[in-house]
């Protein structure tokens, strides 16, 4: 992303949002997961909540709007953690999850291929601060009947 455009990013506007989704007051079931170290504080965060994509609405799907760690805290387990955690909390009845990663995001296209997330051939541009940057979409998904290991 731009470095311009990230430091353009101003918490103050978003704070609003903030407190709504970290208070559980979402009205659209989505939620945010918040990863803290032994001093209570926040090393990552992730973001799931209803599908986007109408192919996977209707499957009983959901989506992983985001999941962030501080770079000092990576390769650590965390954001292991905080995915399955993610995936624990999704309702008895969901078929899988899904998530969109940037192209170029090699090391988060690792890490979801390491917990078992396939590219399912979806594509996307996202124009992002001025800039297009193409996205791939992942799931992971399991078979009716059986859960997912959770």
């Amino acid at each position: 992303m731009p470095d311009e455009f990230l430091e353009s990013l101003c918490w103050q506007a978003r704070y609003p949002l903030w407190c709504r989704l970290l208070s559980g007051a979402s009205s659209d079931g989505s939620y945010v997961l918040v990863a803290v170290d032994e001093d209570h504080d926040v090393t990552g965060f992730a973001a799931v909540g209803q599908v986007r994509d109408q192919d996977l609405a209707m499957a009983d799907f959901f989506e992983l709007y985001c999941l962030y760690l501080l770079p000092q805290y990576w390769g650590l387990g965390i954001g292991q953690k905080v995915l399955r955690s993610a995936l624990g909390a999704l309702p008895p009845d969901a078929r899988g999850m899904s998530v969109w990663v940037l192209t170029e995001n090699v090391r988060g296209r690792l890490f979801y291929e390491r917990q078992a997330f396939t590219l399912d051939g979806s594509t996307r541009v996202e124009d992002i601060g001025g800039a297009s940057f193409e996205e791939l979409r992942y799931r992971l998904s399991w078979l009716d009947g059986q859960s997912c290991e959770r």
